[in-house]
């Protein structure tokens, strides 16, 4: 998403540390939840919109919206982060409605060693 914006900057994006915490929870339940779904459930907040309702603002003409909107979600984001670095697991709904905790390894040293065995892994592969 980040790579025709760091283009000509000199950032390396694949230097950077990342983690998809939705991908995580999709690997370990086998299916994918929103972001607002896991929020809902976790920190008793939602989602102000949706990304695609920031579409129609910039055609509105209505930044200030996709600003709000924009710190909202990486405010949740980070909320959410820190959540499952504390406890180990963030929470969701089953389909029948029964509130669960999916395990999370997201403390900072153990989502560094994966990042570095994934780009591992990546660059020999490229070898």
């Amino acid at each position: 998403v980040l790579k025709p914006y760091a283009k000509g900057t000199g950032i390396i994006l694949d230097e950077i540390i990342t983690l998809d915490m939705l991908e995580d929870v999709n690997e370990e339940l086998g299916h994918r939840l929103s972001l607002n779904h896991l929020a809902e459930n976790t920190l008793d907040v939602e989602k102000s919109a949706d990304g695609l309702i920031s579409l129609q603002w910039y055609k509105d003409g209505e930044i200030d919206k996709i600003i709000e909107y924009c710190k909202q979600d990486v405010e949740i984001t980070r909320d959410l982060f820190l959540y499952g670095e504390d406890n180990g697991y963030v929470k969701y709904k089953t389909r029948s409605g029964k509130t669960k905790e999916c395990n999370v390894a997201w403390e900072r040293e153990s989502v560094i060693q994966r990042w570095k065995r994934a780009k591992s892994i990546s660059h020999s592969e490229k070898c």
